[in-house]
């Protein structure tokens, strides 16, 4: 496990760098920059400050509940029941502080929802996401951060019927708790939790906003084929063997398990739902490569938008063939201190970003994004 854990280390350089004001990320010749004043400022968008760069955020993998209740006096633990098996399951609530000035709504209106996921190898107290609900704390948003029957290491876990079920009984439960507006609840993740928004918004549709994900796995066989062949003395392999019941290369069955509990499978429902999605990637990303989020752009953007399959299969981790270099053809949301963004797109309701950087979650841009399509609803 050690080395998953340095690998997740170098989130420090992506979480450490946040800056107060909204700035627009340099472009490639030939394309426009963001403007720094539109959309977000005409929101209110502030981007992080010490709240992330302010204490170590480097371990990506550390958790705990004692942090979270220095930094976050306000955060409530509850306990849900699964509406499918009964089980009990942990839940971090934030409801909105209705004395803040809300961003992207009235201050008398029903506050939007943040549900932020948990990672693959950790559970609901992962330090990762305590900037999150810190932002949404000062912004007047409600935040919640359910467990979904833990580290992706059993078939109870790992985008089974039963996580997703889990997810969408913590948000029916804190609903009763706050004034939230349900038609504003956004979706986050990072890696497993990457994966985990896009099934969320594959099996419920009608339940999200919009959905960030960053660095999101695209299928379990292809980031089983690809751990065990890069990464072999990591845990991944066995894990995905432990959840979809064997090899998936090898057992029929397991494959069609790690396929059902994989975004590939659900990419039509959100297209053809419209479910505003953003993903992010890093392009030097060796755990989930960058070719899995062009992957689910292609299966969510217009045919005229895609990528295509030969550039995809061009695109190495640290690579991106000269067709897609440079290209920014999209508002990214990056500013002044994030990642350098090396290509974008958009189509439709979907954008996708590559961003020299590797297995790393930037916070400001999904946030921004979000704000965005809060305030225009």
């Amino acid at each position: 496990m050690s080395r998953r854990r340095d690998a997740f280390a170098t989130a420090a350089r992506t979480i450490g760098l946040a800056a107060i004001t909204l700035l627009a990320v340099a472009c490639a010749p030939g394309t426009e920059p963001d403007d720094p004043d539109e959309p977000d400022d005409e929101v209110g968008f502030e981007r992080l400050d010490d709240l992330a760069t302010g204490t170590d955020y480097a371990g990506a993998l550390d958790t705990g509940i004692e942090r979270w209740r220095d930094e976050l006096p306000r955060l409530e633990e509850l306990v849900v029941a699964s509406s499918l098996d009964g089980a009990e399951q942990e839940v971090l609530w934030l409801p909105p502080d209705m004395d803040a000035d809300p961003v992207a709504t009235g201050p008398d209106a029903p506050r939007p929802l943040l549900v932020v996921l948990h990672s693959w190898s950790v559970e609901l107290t992962q330090h990762l996401s305590i900037p999150y609900a810190s932002w949404a704390e000062d912004h007047g948003w409600a935040f919640v951060a359910p467990d979904f029957r833990g580290e992706f290491d059993r078939p109870e876990a790992a985008g089974s019927e039963l996580a997703i079920q889990d997810v969408i009984d913590a948000i029916d439960h804190v609903d009763g708790l706050a004034d939230i507006d349900l038609d504003r609840t956004f979706v986050t993740g990072l890696s497993g939790g990457g994966m985990m928004t896009l099934l969320m918004v594959g099996h419920h549709p009608d339940r999200f906003a919009g959905a960030a994900a960053f660095v999101p796995v695209h299928t379990l066989v292809s980031h089983y084929e690809h751990t065990a062949r890069e990464l072999p003395d990591q845990d991944y392999p066995q894990e995905i063997e432990a959840i979809c019941g064997g090899d998936p290369t090898e057992d029929p069955d397991a494959r069609e398990e790690c396929l059902a509990r994989s975004p590939a499978t659900y990419l039509d429902d959100i297209r053809d739902a419209g479910v505003p999605v953003y993903l992010g990637h890093g392009l030097q990303d060796d755990i989930v490569p960058p070719d899995a989020s062009l992957r689910i752009f292609d299966g969510l953007a217009d045919e005229d938008d895609r990528v295509g399959e030969q550039a995809i299969e061009a695109t190495d981790t640290g690579g991106l063939p000269d067709e897609l270099e440079g290209r920014i053809d999209a508002e990214t949301h990056f500013g002044d201190g994030d990642p350098e963004v090396v290509f974008a797109r958009e189509s439709g309701p979907v954008t996708i970003v590559i961003y020299d950087d590797e297995h790393d979650l930037v916070y400001d841009p999904g946030l921004a994004w979000m704000t965005q399509l809060a305030a225009a609803d």
